[in-house]
């Protein structure tokens, strides 16, 4: 059984850039040998990551996050069950967002997840996008 859990969290006000570094190409190096599938953000001293694959390999990845000394108060926004992935065909399955021209891609890619109208992943979408837009951000894509 699929299974998808969506989080945020502060990072640690001790977490220095090179550990930040090390901790994006793990997470994807991880995250591809177990075919977890999802995304992966830092903005802003606050992490915002979704993550699917099978239930087994997700409970085993949550647990090990929650314990995690880089970052602290986890509130989980999404754990449940899915039919179907939603990044199974973003980039390379696991994807680590860190600059606008990413940030752009993941914009169209929910873009066209909402057009073709899957119901079932609108919630894990608008999660998403009340994450990645700033006030100013959304100034900007408002007709305002």
């Amino acid at each position: 059984m699929l299974q998808t859990i969506c989080y945020v969290s502060n990072s640690s006000p001790n977490l220095t850039n090179k550990e930040l570094q090390e901790l994006l190409h793990s997470t994807k190096e991880n995250n591809l040998k177990l075919k977890i599938s999802g995304v992966l953000i830092h903005n802003n001293g606050n992490f915002f990551q979704i993550i699917e694959g099978l239930q087994k390999n997700i409970e085993a990845l949550y647990r090990k996050i929650m314990i995690d000394k880089r970052h602290h108060h986890v509130i989980e926004l999404i754990n449940q069950p899915i039919k179907q992935r939603v990044f199974r065909d973003y980039e390379t399955s696991f994807s680590i967002i860190d600059n606008s021209e990413k940030m752009q891609k993941l914009e169209t890619y929910l873009n066209w997840l909402k057009n073709a109208e899957m119901k079932s992943i609108n919630k894990l979408i608008k999660v998403t996008e009340n994450f990645i837009y700033t006030k100013n951000d959304l100034l900007q894509h408002s007709n305002y």
